[in-house]
């Protein structure tokens, strides 16, 4: 979800952004530089400050916490003990050992060095050693520079690329393929560095756009969705904290750009949606130190995306998008579909593959403590995946009860069954034997079962609540007793969850319940108490302990640590994919990140990126109201 700024700004015409380390924002136009504080907005001109012109190009804040600023006329220094404009940048540079007349300066990804270039000479200056060491280009006309904690790279018009060692001084030559490097050629290519070191070419003249892993890998050329050639211009690229790269183009609008999974997420204006950026030619790009992604228009002002705001992505990946249950082994991602049967995603390569399973739906999928998956179908029984073998069992080749809803393996290695017209079965994996444990007299349908241990299966149905003695078989109907003080009550039970402080999740028709089997404690929610509906069909927990919340109305997030309990929910407006979320279609990766799966493809929720930090920033006092007037700071102290 973006917020647009364009009031108040000198011009709407965003040539350049930076967010410092005290939480200002500035913002370079071609008329004027601004100064955001989130209240006022402070403009700078060349005929109010020493600013040595109004067009602003770029913006970087340096390791002392003072802004540089690349200006039509020149660079300039605002040094925040003066609050003043500094355009001797030559005394600075010299203070740092550098000598030179510089044409680019910058600072290192992770912000240990300032680099200067000029006169054919590369400087990098080291603030903790406060040593600065220099650097012989063997091309002295590089169109683009980007500097890491390691190496200097650098790239000419000729499509030319080199790396330097920061520490050995040796330079070495990062072969292109010819037919790229022609694409290039005149015209003034970019080279960008993601965490992980991977190498990002792209030029703004044309469409050309290159991603090399590793210096071990080959080139890849990045081809953008709705791809036009007279229109497709990169202008900047950028990696957000969760390794998504961003790009902005001239008439394109914004993408994300998963190199994991290889797929884009295309962010463009909507007339009729004003959470969507602010237009399609985009001319800056800043991702700050909270994640925050600032975005400048051409002509619209400031487009800002919050990751505390939303931390979905959304995919489509297949030509089948209704994906129902996910899993992930050391390989492979494995997605269940309604119509596509069963998908193999690999880890190491990105290649998808349909598996030979003769069914197209998979309503449910686990994997038993041998590695051997388990799939639920419908109309097609149980498949048992096996290393590479296929087992089908069916209500004609077995005492299979019918179609499988729920699947869970218990401590002694039987799989449990659960089955849509209210059969409960135990599996034999050994001698291939079932054993029908309940059989109902009437409608029963069962939608989940749940595993927790110490011999005891929950049972998520349409009679509400049951539990399982694995050991006894005895089974308890719940809807018929009192749980403490408290009935359940016999509700329509469409998935079950035991977070980490053992509780009980049941997401059902009539909202959500969590029970603590300890202390007894019930708590029932609904659309009142902020779900975006009461029918609820998919549950887990992160790894922060904050539950994510599957309807058929979007996703609620909850937050158990505070008191009363929080709530935020999120819909398409948001940035879902979906609404709908498909039952049971929630799974937590092992890197944290939780998928979740809807009728139109499935999206990538990234919990961490919602924990609010604790801020130990130091306090800026900026202005001062008064009955009469407001005065800033500025004017008080006559800008010293």
């Amino acid at each position: 979800m973006f917020r647009n700024v364009s009031e108040g700004l000198s011009s709407n015409r965003i040539l350049s952004i930076c967010r410092d380390s005290r939480g200002f924002l500035w913002v370079g136009t071609d008329y004027g530089l601004n100064r955001y504080d989130s209240y006022h907005i402070q403009k700078y001109y060349d005929y109010n400050s020493d600013l040595p012109s109004n067009r602003v190009e770029n913006i970087f804040e340096d390791n002392e916490g003072d802004m540089w600023l690349l200006t039509e006329r020149g660079f300039s220094i605002y040094d925040y003990k003066t609050g003043k404009f500094d355009n001797n940048i030559q005394a600075r540079l010299q203070a740092y050992g550098i000598s030179c007349t510089p044409s680019k300066i910058g600072m290192d990804r992770d912000r240990e060095y300032l680099w200067c270039y000029g006169n054919a000479r590369m400087y990098l200056y080291n603030y903790a050693s406060r040593v600065t060491k220099g650097y012989t280009l063997i091309d002295p006309y590089p169109s683009g520079i980007y500097v890491t904690n390691e190496n200097i790279y650098t790239i000419n018009g000729q499509g030319d690329l080199y790396s330097i060692s920061i520490a050995s001084s040796q330079t070495n030559t990062i072969d292109i393929p010819e037919k790229y490097k022609a694409r290039m050629k005149n015209f003034a290519p970019e080279v960008y560095i993601d965490k992980n070191n991977g190498i990002w070419l792209h030029t703004f003249f044309n469409s050309l756009i290159l991603y090399k892993k590793s210096f071990a890998d080959e080139w890849k050329e990045i081809i953008l969705p709705e791809h036009s050639e007279p229109f497709n211009r990169v202008k900047s690229i950028a990696e957000d904290g969760t390794g998504n790269i961003w790009l902005i183009t001239s008439h394109l609008g914004a993408f994300i750009y998963n190199p994991e999974f290889k797929y884009f997420v295309e962010l463009t204006h909507n007339p009729q949606k004003s959470h969507t950026i602010a237009s399609n030619n985009l001319s800056a790009l800043h991702i700050d130190s909270d994640g925050i992604v600032w975005i400048g228009n051409f002509k619209n002002g400031i487009s800002y995306y919050i990751p505390q705001k939303q931390a979905i992505l959304s995919y489509k990946p297949y030509d089948y998008t209704d994906i129902f249950n996910f899993y992930e082994d050391d390989q492979y991602l494995w997605h269940g579909t309604d119509g596509g049967g069963l998908i193999r995603y690999s880890l190491k390569d990105n290649k998808e593959t349909i598996m030979p399973i003769p069914a197209n739906v998979i309503d449910v999928l686990k994997v038993d403590s041998k590695g051997r998956m388990w799939l639920g179908c419908f109309q097609n029984g149980l498949f048992c995946y096996d290393k590479g073998k296929i087992t089908q069992y069916t209500t004609d080749n077995s005492d299979l009860a019918g179609n499988i809803y729920g699947i869970q393996e218990d401590d002694n290695g039987y799989i449990w069954l659960g089955t849509l017209n209210g059969r409960i079965q135990k599996f034999n994996p050994e001698n291939k034997k079932f054993e029908t444990i309940y059989k109902t007299n009437g409608y029963l349908s069962i939608k989940e079962l749940l595993y927790v241990g110490n011999h005891q299966l929950f049972i998520g149905s349409s009679s509400g609540l049951i539990v399982v003695n694995t050991e006894t078989n005895e089974c308890d109907f719940f809807y018929k007793h009192q749980i403490s003080t408290k009935a359940l009550g016999q509700i329509d039970i469409y998935t079950l969850y035991k977070d980490s402080r053992n509780i009980l999740w049941m997401g059902h028709n009539h909202g959500l319940t969590y029970w603590n089997p300890e202390t007894g404690k019930i708590v029932n929610m609904n659309h009142n108490d902020g779900l975006p509906s009461d029918f609820v069909k998919s549950i887990i927990e992160d790894n922060n302990g904050q539950m994510w919340v599957g309807t058929v109305n979007g996703i609620a997030r909850i937050n158990l640590s505070q008191s009363p309990f929080s709530v935020v929910s999120y819909t398409i407006n948001d940035g879902l994919i979906s609404n709908d979320i498909n039952d049971r279609a929630m799974y937590k990766r092992r890197n944290g990140n939780i998928l979740v799966g809807t009728p139109s493809g499935f999206m990538v929720i990234v919990p961490q990126e919602i924990i609010q930090r604790e801020y130990n920033s130091e306090i800026s006092l900026t202005n001062i109201l008064s009955p009469f007037n407001d005065l800033s700071i500025s004017d008080i102290t006559d800008n010293k």
